[in-house]
């Protein structure tokens, strides 16, 4: 998956696409089965050589710890019944909690246990072999001004399915934010202009800028410096894109030239402004490693 694919998808006639379909699907549970098809379908589409076994919406609660209180998912390829199993199995998921510490990362099984753990894991053998899921990756976001209430996208492939080989985490988390931001407009948390507001703002935008972005306004206790580090950045590398986002996000809003010498819309403040719903997707390096324990 390169970061050409994840440019076509914020492409502006791409975003305004997805858009149309979210308002289009009904709202019922086979207008959620017709957006999981069309958010698979565009995926593929982009990825080109990317297949997937199957998808899963999932809106949750959780508890303190971030383990399940309440679960409702949409099912596209798999089995309505593997809700029931997770459910009942009782098995303990050690991923759930940390889709849900960390909004935005991509949580996947075979990157945080080695083959064969995964093969002698209760959550393989008592659950998940059950419905042929063999790798599976999960990035979940916060409803807005909520702590505890997430959507969540579990990607789903077979064993026989090798199509995910060497793709970038973080190129799965920039290309499903769209869609986590379309589900969140169909679960009623965000509204119809607020969705379009956030797609004009993300629209033509490349992965780099994205990851500028997402970082800037996730790191409000760091310098740029210290930002430019963490992402492997040079500091005029980083500061001189910011800069250029700026001059941008002026155009993009309208706003209007400054005379009285207040210099606001001259800092970066003003993507803090226009990018403050990045937060959805948290930082997208730290922690730099994600691990079973936390």
């Amino acid at each position: 998956m390169s970061v050409l694919h994840i440019r076509q998808i914020y492409r502006r006639e791409n975003l305004k696409t997805i858009l149309a379909c979210a308002q289009r699907a009904p709202g019922d549970a086979e207008g959620h089965v017709a957006f999981a098809r069309f958010q698979r379908d565009m995926l593929q589409d982009a990825f080109g050589e990317f297949r997937l076994d199957g998808l899963l919406v999932t809106t949750s609660t959780t508890n303190s710890a971030f383990h399940p209180e309440q679960l409702q998912c949409v099912f596209l390829d798999v089995s309505p019944a593997i809700l029931e199993s997770y459910q009942a199995s009782k098995v303990p998921d050690p991923f759930f909690p940390l889709v849900h510490r960390y909004p935005g990362r991509a949580i996947y099984n075979l990157g945080l246990m080695t083959d064969e753990d995964w093969r002698k894991n209760k959550l393989y053998t008592e659950h998940c072999s059950l419905f042929g899921i063999y790798r599976f990756l999960r990035i979940g976001v916060q409803y807005p001004g909520k702590d505890h209430h997430f959507v969540s996208l579990d990607y789903i492939a077979g064993e026989a399915n090798d199509t995910w080989k060497d793709y970038e985490m973080a190129h799965f988390e920039l290309a499903s934010f769209p869609f986590h931001l379309a589900w969140l407009y169909r679960y009623n948390a965000l509204d119809a202009h607020r969705l379009k507001t956030y797609f004009e703002r993300l629209g033509d935008l490349s992965a780099s800028q994205i990851t500028y972005l997402r970082k800037y306004v996730n790191s409000p206790w760091q310098d740029l410096a210290a930002q430019a580090a963490d992402l492997g950045y040079s500091l005029g590398g980083y500061k001189q894109s910011l800069y250029a986002l700026r001059d941008a996000v002026h155009d993009r809003l309208k706003l209007p030239e400054q005379s009285d010498g207040n210099d606001t819309f001259k800092s970066l403040r003003i993507l803090e402004y226009a990018y403050r719903f990045l937060t959805m997707l948290g930082d997208p390096v730290q922690p730099r490693m994600i691990t079973l324990e936390g």
